[in-house]
């Protein structure tokens, strides 16, 4: 069982699909909510996408991801809600990051963890790991939106 740790303070912020608004990441986790798609089919394909990310690329810490991490639960990347680490080496300033997070949807879904038709998403700065910050960097993330798509 994890223990629980203080978690700074979160940034929430709402982020329909196709609603943009511009959300920066900082030393604290970020939440956003987003509308969870109607599956059209049983084994449908989840992705989740976080458009027009700018970044200082000489500074680019990584983010853990979790869906629907309630707000009294220490991020853990043991726990159901942890999806994977927003990697942003390859993507180009003002892309699209996509993660495929069928496995952890389908999961939540069989706990209950998913209901409704809104989801959070909650990017989390890693505690512990600095990244190799140059001085004239400021390390900040930023994005558009976010979506989660289906497709069969």
């Amino acid at each position: 069982m994890a223990l629980a740790v203080p978690v700074q303070k979160e940034q929430i912020s709402q982020s329909f699909n196709h609603q943009e608004q511009e959300t920066e990441f900082t030393d604290a986790p970020v939440t956003v909510f987003v509308r969870f798609p109607t599956p059209t089919e049983p084994q449908n394909h989840f992705l989740l996408n976080v458009k027009e990310i700018k970044y200082d690329p000489n500074n680019v810490p990584l983010y853990e991801i979790y869906i629907n991490l309630p707000p009294a639960v220490a991020p853990n990347t043991e726990s159901p809600y942890y999806t994977g680490k927003l990697a942003l080496y390859a993507y180009p300033q003002g892309g699209t990051f996509s993660m495929d997070i069928t496995d952890v949807v389908s999961q939540l879904q069989k706990l209950r963890l998913i209901t409704g038709d809104t989801v959070s998403v909650t990017f989390v700065p890693p505690a512990g790991i600095a990244p190799a910050v140059d001085p004239q960097s400021s390390g900040k993330i930023s994005f558009e939106c976010v979506t989660i798509t289906s497709s069969p």
